[in-house]
């Protein structure tokens, strides 16, 4: 009799139970239908019984002010009695409430607490938002894998947030996540991706062609990355679009450069194609992409074009549009020459930090072209592109007008600062060469620097080494003078050099490599070379690498060249990424790499330059 009265109480208790949840569901159904006043009065009957589902939509009716006045406390109470009932969304909500203040003291601490609540449930945003509090875990390792335990337990249930997260972890596990026990692994990452991606996620499958097209540890599949992208862009997402018509676009310029591939010119139209689509939807690099692919002319009827998606993206505040579209407006470049839009659109990029906008915006006042002639101005913007940018040409020009006193007080010590940062330790251009030489002046004459013969020597034998036709003539005469009246071993930099300074190695190494002043000797050029690079020189590492490509002073040995090519490239010689770029193309000395080819010629054309590209 004991188990059939069980039974019964049991059957009873159900019935009841299956009776409460189709009311309930009643109730919801009339909320749905905003029909507040009666869901108001049924959730009330419902939460007096300690039911958290009644309980949550009464709180979620006093946030939002649905069918009562709005009441963040009255909410907030609510929640917490939910809450306590173990309802997973209501303690997300009260901890929302605690993060924001809202009816609550602000206290991301109690905040935490409920978002911890939640996130034990598997509750992806309440896990989402604990991350976000610094202290949530107290840095605790135990704790951030707790956070990967979780993660990787809703993933597995299907969540699309917890797939990408882990993909994210996977990602970048040797960055500020390494404490959560995950290191870096693009086929976990991929993985992870694909699951959430195959089921239709837009972000992750543009996360999953990246994979595809650039992570290393995965081989490279540009038919399986324009695939996800293109899934992405036909849903409308606007990176999947970019990227896609980033693919198109790369596939057109590779052909371009590879004469041995069949340039396809529909290509380029589907590039244009993807770009307009992501355009429309206001993504700014596809706006500048298409500016670009109309500036250069490679679809005809382009000008236009370019100005206006310039614009666009300049309106929407991108510093690269606005330095292009004053570019063009100052050039007369596919729009009619107008200062007055130059000037406007250099200025909203220039008081963003472009650099580029800044040099073009400090040449107008500098020279007076399109705007008055202004040289503080001038020495304003000069002296902002200096703390951005290693231009010798705008040091020499700050040096100049700090030695005269145009623009700025005159400041023999700042020039002298200024001569110096534009001079360097080796360099190829004229501004750079000739800053050597107005610095090796002072040194002679004693201005501003203590008088200095060896020093002057030194900087015009710098000079003439990289190219300074004035400082040649000068070193020639001293290095005459001296051969005439005395053996070569009287040479300033031989005893340096010997001596273990890498400059003076260098310079003797030049000597013996063009035969001015010494006997031309590849092998002694070789020599020299060497000591200087192996203490680091860069310039005198690009030489070595130039020596080892034409073999001359040892057999040619192209590995041996693009290594010391390599390490005068991580340096800053210009030249050096230049050539460095062009092996990386045709395979020269290092494997075919599209992108360290394109990576080196960016570290390259970032130098100095203002011109649209």
């Amino acid at each position: 009799m004991k188990i059939n009265k069980f039974i019964f109480i049991s059957t009873l208790s159900l019935s009841i139970f299956s009776a409460n949840a189709a009311q309930m569901a009643d109730v919801i159904t009339a909320y749905n239908n905003k029909n507040y006043e009666q869901a108001l009065v049924e959730f009330k009957k419902f939460a007096r019984t300690g039911n958290p589902v009644a309980q949550r939509y009464l709180g979620l009716m006093h946030e939002d002010g649905k069918g009562v006045i709005e009441n963040a406390a009255l909410a907030a109470s609510w929640y917490r009695k939910a809450a306590d009932n173990e309802d997973i969304e209501a303690q997300f909500r009260l901890a929302e409430l605690y993060r924001l203040g809202h009816g609550v003291p602000q206290d991301e601490r109690y905040a935490a607490i409920w978002y911890r609540k939640a996130a034990d449930k598997g509750h992806v945003p309440a896990l989402i938002q604990l991350k976000k509090i610094p202290y949530a875990f107290v840095g605790n390792a135990q704790d951030k894998k707790q956070v990967v335990t979780w993660y990787r337990q809703i993933a597995e249930q299907g969540s699309i947030t917890a797939q990408i997260e882990m993909g994210d972890l996977y990602t970048l596990g040797d960055g500020p996540r390494r404490a959560e026990g995950i290191r870096s692994d693009d086929g976990q990452a991929l993985a992870w991706y694909q699951k959430a991606a195959e089921q239709g996620n837009a972000a992750a499958q543009v996360k999953l062609g990246l994979i595809y097209e650039n992570d290393s540890e995965v081989p490279s599949n540009q038919v399986k990355a324009m695939f996800w992208y293109r899934k992405a862009a036909e849903q409308g997402d606007a990176e999947g679009q970019f990227k896609l018509g980033s693919s198109y676009h790369s596939k057109w310029a590779n052909a371009m450069l590879s004469p041995e591939k069949l340039k396809e010119p529909d290509d380029l139209v589907q590039a244009v194609h993807w770009y307009k689509k992501a355009a429309m939807q206001n993504y700014i690099e596809a706006q500048n992409q298409l500016g670009i692919i109309y500036t250069r002319g490679d679809l005809p009827d382009e000008n236009a074009q370019a100005e206006y998606w310039f614009r666009k993206a300049a309106e929407q505040g991108d510093d690269e549009a606005q330095a292009k579209i004053g570019a063009m407006y100052m050039l007369g470049r596919g729009v009619p020459k107008d200062d007055t839009l130059a000037i406007y659109w250099l200025k909203k990029s220039a008081t963003q930090n472009n650099s580029s906008a800044q040099l073009m915006l400090a040449d107008k006042y500098m020279k007076g072209k399109g705007v008055t002639k202004d040289e503080v101005q001038a020495a304003y913007w000069y002296q902002q592109v200096a703390t951005r940018m290693d231009s010798s040409r705008v040091q020499l020009i700050l040096a100049d007008m700090y030695m005269n006193g145009r623009g700025v007080e005159k400041n023999l010590e700042q020039a002298i600062a200024w001569y110096r940062k534009a001079a360097g330790t080796s360099c190829v251009a004229a501004s750079c060469l000739e800053a050597q030489s107005k610095l090796s002046d002072l040194y002679k004459e004693g201005h501003g620097v203590p008088q200095n013969f060896t020093q002057a020597k030194s900087l015009h034998s710098k000079a003439v080494t990289q190219g300074g036709n004035e400082a040649s003539l000068k070193l020639k005469e001293i290095a005459s003078s001296l051969a005439s009246t005395s053996s070569k071993q009287e040479l300033p930099y031989i005893k340096e050099a010997e001596q273990g300074n890498p400059v003076a190695q260098f310079n003797l190494a030049t000597l013996y490599d063009t035969g001015e002043v010494l006997a031309q000797n590849d092998t002694q050029a070789m020599i020299w070379y060497r000591k200087a690079a192996e203490q680091g020189h860069a310039k005198a590492q690009f030489k070595l690498g130039t020596m080892y490509m034409k073999g001359r002073g040892a057999s040619p040995n192209d590995t041996n060249a693009a290594n010391w090519f390599i390490k005068s490239a991580e340096q800053g010689d210009v030249e050096a990424q230049v050539m460095l770029s062009m092996l990386y193309v045709i395979g020269l000395g290092v494997p075919i790499d599209k992108e360290r080819a394109e990576f080196w010629h960016r570290k390259a054309s970032n130098r100095d330059s203002t011109e649209i590209k």
